[in-house]
């Protein structure tokens, strides 16, 4: 009988380690953006290139770039720099399942949004900024994240 039951154990923990393997991990935001650290100087980045310049905002891409975000998938990422410190990205998904899958990662990292009436998906977060389109033709969606630098200087 004490046998049946230590098996019976085992085999629970082991489901249990098996169900949480199989579920995604929402990203972790605090730590900053695909291994750049929010506030980090330019000047300490490698392997960006330039995309648009504005003066203190500057864009810049990445080639070869991880473009996984929680369950969903960016077909491109722009990483934004105000003043010359990592403030920011763009993202954008390509089609219905891949922008429902980041509005479903947003939602899992900071709670139900707030959309407006032009259908614009905002989320309330007292370090980041994140707002959520979706372009009604092909399902084009446009995240716009950005941090509060002061919090991460």
């Amino acid at each position: 009988m004490k046998f049946i039951r230590s098996m019976f154990v085992i085999l629970t923990v082991m489901v249990i380690l098996l169900a949480c393997s199989i579920t995604y991990a929402a990203p972790n935001l605090d730590k900053g953006f695909n291994g750049l650290k929010w506030g980090l100087p330019f000047s300490e980045t490698t392997g960006l290139k330039l995309l648009k310049d504005n003066g203190s905002d500057v864009a810049y891409v990445r080639e070869h770039d991880y473009k996984k975000f929680g369950e969903a998938t960016f077909a491109r990422i722009a990483y934004m720099f105000y003043e010359d410190h990592f403030e920011g990205v763009i993202g954008q998904t390509e089609g219905a399942n891949q922008w429902i899958a980041l509005r479903k990662t947003l939602t899992d990292i900071f709670g139900d949004p707030v959309i407006d009436d032009q259908g614009v998906y905002n989320w309330r977060d007292p370090f980041f900024k994140v707002i959520l389109l979706r372009k009604d033709s092909d399902w084009t969606g446009t995240l716009f994240l950005t941090c509060d630098l002061d919090r991460f200087n």
